[in-house]
């Protein structure tokens, strides 16, 4: 088959340290490629793939700070993407909700939406409008709207990338890996740290939307003996952190149970469900 896959083009493909999405895109699309089928990736330039690569911008939009209008980008990518559509057998979109106008219009090829994302209470009306387009769903619990979902797939990992861990480490510690951001919960992380006495290392990017949250919420509640932040870390540092855990939070955002449980029960985690 003939296939295109359309990644977010804030982070590369597959990302250095954070990005979920772009992991996902990748291990994907490469797979594909071995498989035999020919796939373009439609990504930020500085991706690294086995398809053929197409770019509007050389590298990842985060890298940038000129930039500031990251619509203005996706948009090209989509034009770029549906003005080719005849080329391919199916188009498959990891960006939400920006490629559903095009999709709905272009008939000569079928789109597929993979929902990385939750539902707002703003992107639900935009979904519902486009509801009869296919849409795989990465969690039963995701699906919270009506639509033409067409089946569930989990995220996949690839399992010799996650060592197995037996034994925690000495002495034991909980481990929080995410962006610092509300609705990830990380202030809830702390506090149940705080109520149990337990040591806690957390590691993830702050965006700048987040950083008067992190900076207010997070900062002042770190001792660097208790309350430990590792920063923005690398695979090799997550799957070290997440090995050695005795416990691993899964506090507020539910779409992070279909990435991070599986990552981390390859590790051999217990899991505080908080």
């Amino acid at each position: 088959m003939k296939i295109a896959q359309v990644a977010p083009l804030w982070e590369r493909v597959p990302p250095p340290n954070y990005g979920g999405i772009e992991l996902v895109v990748s291990r994907l699309t490469d797979e594909l490629v071995r498989r035999g089928h020919e796939v373009t990736l439609f990504a930020s330039g500085d991706s690294q793939t086995l398809a053929y690569l197409q770019a509007v911008y050389p590298q990842a939009l985060r890298l940038d700070p000129n930039i500031k209008e990251y619509a203005v980008y996706e948009m090209l990518e989509l034009s770029q993407v549906y003005q080719s559509a005849a080329q391919f057998d199916i188009i498959h979109s990891h960006v939400g909700i920006s490629a559903l106008p095009l999709a709905s219009l272009i008939t000569t090829t079928s789109t597929v939406h993979t929902l990385h994302n939750d539902f707002t209470t703003g992107n639900r009306h935009v979904f519902s409008y486009h509801k009869k387009q296919p849409y795989i769903s990465i969690s039963n619990s995701q699906r919270q709207i009506d639509l033409n979902y067409i089946d569930t797939v989990y995220n996949g990992i690839e399992l010799a990338d996650y060592p197995f861990v037996a034994q925690p480490s000495e002495p034991p510690y909980l481990a929080f890996l995410g962006r610092f951001s509300p609705e990830k919960g990380p202030q809830h992380a702390i506090a149940i740290a705080k109520q149990s006495g337990w040591r806690l290392k957390m590691a993830g990017k702050v965006d700048v939307q987040d950083s008067k949250f992190f900076e207010q919420e997070i900062a002042p509640l770190i001792d660097d003996q208790q309350i430990e932040y590792l920063g923005e870390i690398n695979h090799a540092q997550k799957t070290e952190l997440l090995g050695n855990a005795a416990k691993l939070f899964k506090t507020a955002y539910n779409r992070m149970v279909a990435f991070m449980l599986p990552k981390s029960t390859f590790n051999q985690l217990l899991f505080y469900l908080a």
